[in-house]
């Protein structure tokens, strides 16, 4: 639906009188709808047309068509070559395939879910969520020789732009290694905003 009237908070003026009482109020209630709109959605006003078009929700859903390798005391990166979906152009399938990158400041919640099929040696495996590097979450089993584990890590996360989130799998030394299974709902990584 197209607005009449577009926003507007300048200064009411009468055609030969001075602003009356109730344009001032007026004025004064829109610049507070204003503020309190900008507390829940800061962007809210960035786009000019009306209605206001607004995409808060920077999202995105990744996973690999293939499977990962880890070795015994090896750690490796997850590289994402499939996009679920792309939301605000957080992911690329080009170049450091392996990162969420932050382009909005603000709460972001990841979700990182992997199956791994164990080598012919009993032991660890570790998927590790990390934040410009530095490990922010990690989720470990210790499976016997060609063992299938489950792993997850849910993480909320503050993040300013061009923070970039990526992951690992780790295999221990003298413990073997493994492989992520390859599918869509095998491996996958997930981002979303939430404000």
């Amino acid at each position: 639906m197209a607005y009449s009237v577009s926003w507007n908070e300048a200064t009411p003026v009468g055609a030969s009188t001075a602003a009356s009482t109730l344009d001032t109020e007026i004025q004064d209630l829109k610049k507070s709808v204003r503020e309190r709109i900008e507390q829940v959605i800061p962007t809210w006003d960035a786009d000019g047309t009306d209605p206001k078009v607004i995409d808060h929700q920077k999202r995105c859903h990744v996973h690999n068509a293939g499977s990962i390798a880890v070795t015994a005391g090896a750690t490796v990166s997850l590289t994402w070559d499939t996009e679920e979906f792309d939301k605000g152009t957080l992911h690329s399938t080009s170049v450091n395939t392996d990162r969420i990158t932050i382009i909005t400041p603000g709460s972001y919640v990841f979700v990182v879910h992997s199956i791994l099929l164990k080598d012919a040696t009993a032991g660890r495996l570790e998927i590790r969520l990390n934040k410009n590097g530095t490990n922010i979450g990690r989720a470990q089993h210790e499976g016997d020789a060609n063992d299938v584990m489950t792993l997850n890590i849910f993480r909320i996360s503050e993040a300013v732009a061009t923070d970039f989130y990526a992951c690992t799998i780790v295999g221990f030394g003298g413990e073997g290694g493994g492989s992520t299974v390859a599918g869509v709902d095998s491996s996958y990584f997930s981002c979303g905003f939430l404000g």
